[in-house]
């Protein structure tokens, strides 16, 4: 291949009296560093003269746009420069060697740039050590000794540089690999966006919230107290551990890696099941309810006396290329009931939209299943995804056969595994009639059969064999095994795709996603490249959804349309509602945006939810 040629650039880099960007932060220094090694260290903490010299020539460093911007995390530059009101072009190119090292090494176990440039490059940490030391006393990094300061600032500007020219050429020689690079850099400047707008506290529903996680902690230790006779830190695995086993006499169900038994939450979920005793609960909700006030207590933190909170949004929180957030993380906002969690901490009501604003939730339409049969190309599959078939379906009917296509057999079937049912059954033949009550009854039941098949499903593709299916199904697997050899024959591409995926992985020691990106497996857990394929592939669809509608809305609706915050495969948007009327012209645009993905072969799909109230309140929209 021909050799590259690194475009001419400048690596930028702030020192920040903190960290949350619209907390009030400033800047107090800055490096400049060149493609030579050379770097120049400005401080804009002096005297006004020397201030306003400095302030300008970083100016002048932006309005140049004829030499490219590398940061290590440019998000965080960008947001700087937004608070500090520096113009940076709009024709302004950035490089971001932190996202290189995302793409580049997705297993690093850190992405930091003293640690990148040392394991990659051999640039010494002595001046890191030395300015860690003496953070620990100062507090503050513009309070630390100015020579030493300016060795770690001149380190910084190298560092950036070094990496940005060990891995440009690499990225730029593959074109799906560079595209797909320029859409992470693209989403930086989205995500700062999200970051800046923020989502909105609902100040009267969190205060409400603690209040009532403040009473539910007290009656729990009273109770506590009253069931032991002493006071029991529930929180403490050490002193359940001690009642489990020592008081109880239960049976040890698991044990820790030291060999003590275990009072996990998994040791507690597996007694519990087994045993009968008033502890667990208060086990549970303890937990649950201590972990709730924690989080809520956060929004309120860093919501502050604005009511907006501003998140730190990572575009790379995880190995596969997902999002994460933290300062507070508003990834795992909990719904007001769980499947799993009978004391779920109903944490979305603690956010609404703004004033004179309503907010639309999107979230993509069973795309794990379509990505699925993207990724293994079942022609009979991908058919019945493009007619608008249900996948999850027809899993059932061969799994299950008449059991889920014929009513008699079906509501027999779930008549059997649901008694609880039958009288209500019972009733309905004697008011309604036997093929009236049977008309109401098979969807129902088909309708759990599905739920059920679907659950299967996922664990076949994932490198379930027959025993973990069947349970997963809730059948023997005597009466499975024919629904499970006739799904294998049917679709042997899904049925192998982890086992498929693995040997890729054992050969090359990575997977490929369709947009060009390369995620490393490790060698140990193997068997979690499907998984990393899925996931790695759902990140790159929503963050070019992201990247297209940020665009589609500033220039559509004049930037009034914001996008809030990403979570997992669903996005918040903030909908002034003088747009109310063009409310389906706007969905409508919106979706195709999500769902153009050339890339991917399957039809993508999206559901809306809309809220006047809280996050919590959403409700199913259609257009």
């Amino acid at each position: 291949m021909p050799q590259v040629k690194i475009p001419d650039s400048r690596s930028i880099d702030f020192e920040t009296t903190g960290l949350n960007v619209y907390d009030g932060v400033k800047i107090f220094s800055y490096s400049i560093g060149y493609p030579d090694g050379e770097v120049e260290v400005c401080r804009v903490d002096r005297d006004a003269k020397t201030n306003r010299k400095n302030w300008q020539k970083l100016g002048d460093f932006f309005e140049d746009t004829s030499t490219r911007k590398i940061a290590h995390n440019c998000k965080y530059e960008i947001g700087m420069t937004v608070v500090e009101d520096i113009h940076v072009p709009k024709e302004t190119i950035w490089e971001d060697t932190i996202i290189m090292s995302h793409m580049m090494q997705n297993l690093a176990p850190s992405h930091a740039l003293h640690n990148v440039a040392h394991d990659l490059c051999g640039y010494p940490l002595d001046i890191d050590v030395k300015v860690k030391a003496l953070f620990k006393v100062t507090k503050s990094y513009q309070t630390i000794p100015e020579p030493i300061m300016y060795d770690y600032q001149v380190a910084d500007a190298q560092r950036s540089m070094l990496l940005y020219q060990l891995w440009y050429p690499e990225i730029r020689q593959d074109p799906k690999l560079f595209k797909d690079y320029r859409i992470e850099i693209a989403m930086q400047q989205v995500t700062q966006r999200m970051e800046q707008f923020g989502i909105t506290l609902d100040k009267w529903n969190t205060n409400k919230l603690l209040g009532y996680l403040e009473e539910e902690l007290k009656k729990i230790e009273k109770e506590s107290y009253e069931l032991f006779g002493r006071h029991v830190n529930l929180l403490s695995n050490k002193q359940i551990g001690q009642i489990l086993y020592s008081e109880l006499k239960l049976p040890v169900v698991k044990k820790t890696k030291s060999g003590r038994p275990a009072a996990d939450k998994e040791a507690i979920e597996i007694l519990s099941e087994q045993y009968d005793h008033p502890v667990f609960d208060l086990i549970s909700r303890q937990r649950a309810y201590n972990k709730g006030f924690a989080i809520v207590s956060s929004y309120k933190k860093f919501a502050g006396d604005s009511g907006i909170i501003h998140p730190n949004i990572n575009t790379n929180g995880a190995v596969t290329g997902r999002q994460s957030s933290d300062n507070p993380n508003v990834q795992n906002v909990a719904k007001e009931a769980a499947l799993k969690n009978k004391y779920t901490v109903a944490a979305r009501k603690c956010f609404k939209p703004r004033p004179k604003s309503v907010l639309f939730l999107v979230d993509y339409s069973g795309i794990e299943m379509r990505l699925i049969i993207d990724a293994t190309k079942q022609p009979y599959m991908m058919k019945l995804l493009k007619e608008g078939g249900d996948p999850h379906a027809e899993a059932a009917k061969t799994f299950l056969g008449r059991i889920y296509t014929d009513p008699v057999t079906c509501i027999k079937y779930g008549l059997d595994k649901n008694p609880s049912n039958r009288k209500e059954y019972v009733q309905d033949v004697e008011e309604l009639g036997r093929e009236q009550a049977r008309e109401k009854w098979y969807p129902i039941f088909r309708k759990l059969l599905r739920g059920a098949s679907k659950n299967g499903h996922f664990a076949l593709a994932y490198g379930g064999g027959l025993h973990r299916v069947a349970l997963t199904v809730g059948m023997s697997q005597e009466d499975f095994k024919p629904g499970f050899d006739s799904y294998k024959r049917r679709f042997p591409q899904i049925a192998n795709f982890t086992y498929n995926m693995i040997k890729q992985v054992k050969k090359d020691g990575f997977i490929i996603t369709p947009f060009g990106r390369k995620l490393y497996v490790p060698m140990d857990t193997a068997y979690m490249a499907s998984n990393y394929l899925i996931q790695g592939t759902a990140a790159g669809i929503l963050k070019r959804a992201q990247v297209a509608l940020d665009k589609y809305l500033k220039e559509k609706w004049n930037d009034e349309i914001r996008l809030v915050i990403p979570i997992h495969d669903e996005l918040i948007i903030d909908f002034p509602r003088k747009f109310l009327p063009y409310r389906n012209e706007i969905l409508s645009d919106m979706a195709y945006h999500m769902t153009y993905m050339p890339e991917i072969e399957v039809p993508l799909e999206v559901e809306w939810k809309m809220t006047t109230k809280t996050w919590n309140d959403a409700e199913p929209v259609e257009f």
